[in-house]
C-alpha cells in the first residue's frame, strides 16, 4: 500500500512571487503522482481545476479536487497540490497582488484558511471564467490588467456573501453539537475542523455570532443544564461530574462566574 502524504509541512515552505505586473494568469499542467513542495505567497490566488484529479492540502487538512472546482487561496496560506496517479491536475491560476484587491476583501480573506466552490451547477460557468482569464493574459490588449482585476473581484465577492451565509449555518450546527456533548472536553481545533475553518477564523466568527468565546458558551450551556438538575434535587457533585467537570470545585467556580453566587444560594433564592 503506498504511503499517504502528510498534510503537515516537514520543512520550510517555498516562497512564491509574481511579476511586477501585479496580476498574472498561468496554465499549470502537472505530472501523474506529482507532489508539490509546500508553498506560501504574499498574493491572492484564484485557481480553477480545468481537468484531472488530485488534492489541495493546507496544514492538517486535505480536500479532493476534480474538474470545475475553484479555490481561493489567501495571501500567507501554507499549501500544496498533490496529483492522482491516474489523472494529473490541470489548473488555471490567477495570481493577484493584495494591492489590486479592495481592503475590506483582503481583511475578510485574512480570516479564511481557503475558500472552495464545488457545486456542480456552476462548474461550466467557472471553466468559462478560467478561459476568459487565459484569453486576457495571452492577448494583453489595452486595459487587460484592469479587466483581469475586475474578473477576479467578480469571483471573490459573491463567494464572500455565500460563505457568510454558510458560516452562519455552520455556527448553528456547532452550537447544537456543543449542547449535545456537554460533558465532553472542548477542543476548539476540532470544532474549527468541522467547519473547514482555521482556528483563528473559527474563534473570530464564533464570538461574532454568539457574543461569547467557545469556552464561555460551553460554560453557559453547562450551567443552564445544571440549573434544571439542581431544581430536581440532584447532588452537586453528581451534577458536576455529569456535566464534565473534574470536581465540585471547578463546577462551583463556573457557576459563580455566571450567577455571582454559589449553587446553593441560587437555589435558595429562586
Amino acid at each position: 500500500m503506498p504511503k499517504q502524504p502528510q498534510a503537515t509541512p516537514t520543512r520550510r515552505p517555498l516562497p512564491v512571487k509574481i511579476s511586477s505586473a501585479d496580476i498574472q494568469v498561468l496554465y499549470s499542467e502537472h505530472l501523474l503522482g506529482f507532489q508539490e513542495q509546500w508553498l506560501e505567497h504574499d498574493f491572492v490566488k484564484v485557481v480553477i481545476v480545468d481537468g484531472g484529479l488530485g488534492k489541495f492540502q493546507t496544514e492538517g487538512l486535505s480536500v479532493d479536487l476534480s474538474a470545475g472546482d475553484m479555490l481561493i487561496v489567501p495571501a500567507g496560506c501554507l499549501h500544496r497540490w498533490l496529483d492522482a496517479e491516474t489523472a494529473a491536475l490541470r489548473l488555471v491560476i490567477a495570481c493577484c497582488s493584495t494591492d489590486r484587491i479592495d481592503a475590506d476583501v483582503i481583511a475578510w480573506l485574512s480570516e479564511a484558511r481557503f475558500l472552495r466552490a464545488v457545486n456542480a451547477i456552476n462548474r461550466e460557468q467557472r471553466l468559462r471564467f478560467a478561459y476568459q482569464l487565459l484569453q486576457e493574459q495571452v492577448r494583453q490588449e489595452t486595459g487587460y490588467l484592469g479587466i483581469l482585476q475586475s474578473l477576479i473581484h467578480a469571483q471573490i465577492i459573491p463567494f464572500m456573501r455565500t460563505k457568510d451565509i454558510a458560516q452562519g449555518t455552520q455556527m448553528q450546527d456547532i452550537a447544537a453539537y456543543m449542547e449535545a456533548h456537554l460533558n465532553e472536553p472542548l477542543s476548539i481545533q476540532d470544532l474549527a475542523d468541522r467547519c473547514n475553518m482555521s482556528y483563528r477564523s473559527f474563534t473570530t466568527y464564533f464570538k461574532r455570532s454568539f457574543g461569547f468565546t467557545c469556552q464561555q458558551y460551553q460554560r453557559n450551556l453547562r450551567i443552564r443544564a445544571a440549573e434544571d438538575l439542581l431544581v430536581s434535587g440532584i447532588p452537586i457533585l453528581q451534577i458536576a461530574l455529569e456535566l464534565g467537570y473534574s470536581d465540585a470545585s471547578n463546577f462551583y467556580k463556573a457557576f459563580t462566574q455566571v450567577h455571582n453566587c454559589a449553587p446553593g444560594q441560587w437555589l435558595a433564592g429562586r
